[in-house]
């Protein structure tokens, strides 16, 4: 992933967790790993670093440069 690229995905993150109305999404890393972000999960985006903290708990450090797709699921209604 180029430095771009990065930088685009980083500010897509931190655009959905501004969205009203929330919409749930995914973070896909390149390793096929899925951190699913729901309305009660906090999540910091940071230049090297993003940062999911699930509602029950845990953490969860990510390397912008291992991820590899944003999964938004669009509301239905």
């Amino acid at each position: 992933m180029e430095d771009s690229e990065k930088i685009s995905i980083l500010e897509e993150i931190g655009a959905l967790g501004l969205r009203k109305p929330f919409v749930p999404h995914t973070i896909v890393m390149v390793s096929g790993s899925r951190y699913s972000v729901g309305e009660n999960d906090d999540v910091t985006v940071g230049k090297s670093v993003v940062v999911i903290v699930p509602a029950k708990g845990g953490q969860h450090l990510l390397d912008p440069y291992q991820i590899s797709e944003l999964s938004v699921e669009e509301p239905t209604s």
